[in-house]
């Protein structure tokens, strides 16, 4: 089920080299708030120029349908559809998740040290990241990372985000850099006779 995403824009530098480092508890004690994330925006950039991976038909289609939640040295994610709600601003999107069973994916993560920031690990081909391979690696990166554990639109400023970057070497392109914006959903209803279903905002 899910897509090609996970991708962001980077200039030239290798993820974890630059100046700025993580800490590791305040990183997870946001990640791991089972907190659903829609991909929001992919990329991949090479000598050839940047595609936007979010125009394939595939792609938008689990964009829609797919939020992950991180787990505990791996990654889940919830089901569910686009809903509306017209008390939300213009530029926010609205879901129905079923936030009561999170299923596999392929994406493991884990803490690197060296470069003060969250690997994640793609084994196996999977149908979720078609793009990604099998052994290829992301880096949460240092630079962008904005989570907050609540956000008020009211409030001004930009909506929490964090990206993550894989680096491949292709043999026509050269090195190929994919980039994945993902960003944080917050619930704001859920009937209290209903342990299913809740509706989360993304901004």
């Amino acid at each position: 089920m899910f897509f090609a995403m996970l991708v962001f824009g980077c200039a030239e530098r290798e993820v974890g080299t630059q100046n700025t480092k993580l800490n590791k508890e305040e990183v997870y004690n946001l990640m791991l708030l089972r907190t659903p994330f829609y991909v929001s925006a992919a990329t991949r950039e090479s000598s050839s120029g940047t595609e936007d991976l979010m125009l394939d038909t595939l792609s938008r289609i689990y964009q829609n349908n797919v939020f992950f939640v991180f787990y505990e040295d791996y990654v889940n994610f919830y089901a569910g559809t686009p809903t509306q709600n017209d008390t939300i601003p213009a530029t926010a999107r609205a879901f129905t998740l079923n936030s009561r069973i999170s299923l596999p994916t392929n994406i493991t993560h884990k803490w690197d040290d060296e470069k003060g920031t969250v690997s994640l690990k793609f084994s196996g081909v999977s149908s979720y990241f078609p793009m990604l391979r099998d052994n290829q690696s992301a880096y949460l990166d240092t630079e962008n990372f904005n989570l907050t554990e609540s956000y008020n639109p009211a409030s001004g400023g930009v909506p929490p985000s964090m990206k993550f970057i894989s680096k491949e070497n292709d043999p026509k392109l050269g090195e190929v850099t994919y980039t994945f914006t993902l960003k944080p959903m917050w619930m704001y209803y859920k009937d209290p006779s209903q342990q299913v279903f809740a509706n989360y905002v993304v901004y």
